[in-house]
């Protein structure tokens, strides 16, 4: 077990629908190693910590969008009701059908929302799993197979075939470019002319 970046416990995951694993004690999202011996950068952890903010906000936008949806139907059953058996003018009439209309509209726009945070969610939660997966790989070797990793991950061997990949082309980018910029520092330093000198007259 390790310490949960959330809540700080001392507590395992379980898996979680949109999450893969969740902390068992506050439910934040968290990428499992099970190999102590595996240094983690920490580097995920403000990418999990934007998916567990973006989770409660997703829940906000569901829970609102049910309740206005809810509304919706009962104001527009009773303004139906009202217009069938109760002669009504047109101006009334139309004001009914905005007001029985307006908590559904709200209903279907909170519904695009919560879309949009579950998106944002799984792209939190999958850049933070090819950080962890990339430290793996740094501490473990390029000859890390994927049936390894998807033990120590907890996932299973296709999941770990695209988690492999992302992590060896992160690394190989992130290693040459590193390697580059102090390359030209290197030239940048080496090729500065030396301050002029004063010229007498």
């Amino acid at each position: 077990m390790t310490i949960c970046p959330h809540c700080s416990g001392k507590a395992d995951v379980e898996p979680a629908p949109l999450t893969r694993f969740r902390c068992r004690v506050c439910g934040g999202p968290r990428v499992p190693v099970d190999d102590s011996a595996i240094h983690r950068s920490n580097n995920e952890t403000r990418h999990l910590a934007a998916a567990k903010s973006f989770q409660k906000q997703r829940a906000a936008w569901a829970v609102g969008g049910a309740i206005l949806a809810v509304f919706g139907v009962i104001a527009a059953l009773f303004a139906g009701l009202a217009l069938a058996f109760v002669d009504i003018s047109g101006p009334i009439s139309t004001v009914m059908l905005i007001m029985a209309l307006t908590p559904l509209v709200l209903a279907i726009v909170s519904g695009f929302k919560a879309a949009a945070l579950r998106s944002k969610i799984t792209d939190e939660v999958e850049e933070a799993w090819v950080l962890v997966a990339t430290d793996v790989l740094a501490q473990l070797g390029e000859d890390t197979r994927a049936t390894q990793l998807a033990s120590l991950m907890r996932i299973d061997d296709t999941q770990a075939e695209l988690l492999l990949g992302q992590a060896s082309v992160r690394s190989l980018l992130a290693g040459p470019s590193a390697q580059l910029r102090v390359e030209n520092a290197d030239d940048e330093s080496e090729s500065e002319p030396d301050s002029p000198t004063k010229l007498s007259r």
